[in-house]
């Protein structure tokens, strides 16, 4: 006779898993927790623990500068580098062949430079885009002419003088002015020819501006090498200008002082002191700044194989109390 079916034989006939003596035992047991070993205590350093030493930290990481996001450049740089684009532009355009300095000595060819500035549609005057312009030159770059203009000695010994007195005498009026910004100036620049022309006429603008260049260029080492000379202390004395006889003075390389009373206004040199005097004491001499009858010249001649007369001139304006009116003070060896 068959027995009658348990709920746990039913539970088993569905297909769930007979209780095991092992599922009784886990029922009434306690389960003991996960224990989680403690961390070990750090150890101080000497410098948490004893006063007054430094604290350490760790070592920074150092970031490479090629990482940065570049930045891009500001709105009056890139203003500043289009500038500088269209000069150099004008420049190499109408330079025909010459370096800086010659389109900066000579007329037509600055003008046609700034006409082409201003083709160009450059917001800035004549004077600035020359000086824009010799800014460019000093850093270097493609600003190079391929044709050298050379004056020699001799060839420019005739006007010289003259256009020291002329750039002396705009320095009087304009002290803060450099000789590049009174000729990148056109006003300037022109009263610096007329004043030329009233001493050494029949030349050029181009003549008495390369003149002026020539000297600015040279006086540095002229005012060395005349540290290392002696000029006399008594001179040949000439005479008043209206009582000179050009006669009198000798054909020969020198130095001469033109004087006021006891004040010296100019000190030159020429290769010919005789020629040299007929071109000083011819009239108007109100160039000069006093009536002829106070103005009077002396003169020494250079030893024959001396042919730095520059480096005299210097020697001599460094003896006087004070630099001469006509004379630049880069001359003097107290130029500083």
């Amino acid at each position: 006779m068959n027995a009658l079916p348990t709920k746990r034989d039913e539970g088993c006939a569905a297909g769930a898993p007979a209780e095991t003596e092992f599922d009784r035992r886990s029922l009434t047991m306690p389960v003991n927790p996960v224990v989680t070993p403690p961390l070990p205590t750090p150890v101080p350093s000497p410098s948490q623990t004893m006063p007054g030493c430094p604290v350490e930290t760790p070592p920074l990481t150092p970031v490479s500068v090629s990482k940065l996001p570049a930045q891009p450049p500001s709105l009056s740089r890139r203003l500043f580098d289009i500038l500088n684009e269209a000069v150099a532009t004008a420049f190499k355009k109408t330079h025909e062949g010459w370096a800086v300095d010659r389109v900066l000595a000579d007329p037509q060819l600055q003008s046609a430079f700034y006409e082409e500035c201003t083709r160009l549609g450059l917001p800035l005057s004549q004077h600035d885009a020359c000086l824009r312009l010799l800014k460019l030159r000093k850093k270097g770059g493609a600003l190079k002419g391929s044709r050298r203009y050379s004056v020699s000695g001799e060839e420019c010994e005739p006007y010289l003088y003259a256009s020291e007195i002329a750039w002396a005498t705009i320095r009087q009026e304009y002290p803060h002015l450099s000789l590049e910004e009174i000729l990148s100036n056109p006003v300037h620049a022109a009263e610096l020819d007329v004043l030329a022309d009233q001493f050494a006429p029949g030349f050029t603008s181009l003549d008495y501006r390369w003149g002026a260049l020539r000297l600015r260029k040279s006086v540095k080492k002229a005012r060395e090498r005349g540290k290392t000379l002696n000029p006399p202390r008594r001179f040949w004395l000439g005479a008043p200008f209206d009582e000179l006889r050009c006669e009198d003075v000798p054909a020969v390389r020198g130095v001469y002082l033109v004087y006021q009373k006891d004040e010296c206004l100019y000190v030159s040199g020429a290769d010919n002191l005789r020629n040299r005097v007929k071109q000083i004491i011819k009239k108007p001499l109100g160039r000069w700044g006093a009536s002829h009858r106070w103005l009077g010249i002396k003169y020494f001649s250079t030893p024959e194989n001396e042919t730095d007369l520059l480096a005299w001139v210097s020697a001599v304006v460094s003896q006087q109390r004070t630099i001469p009116q006509f004379n630049v003070h880069e001359l003097s060896e107290h130029f500083a």
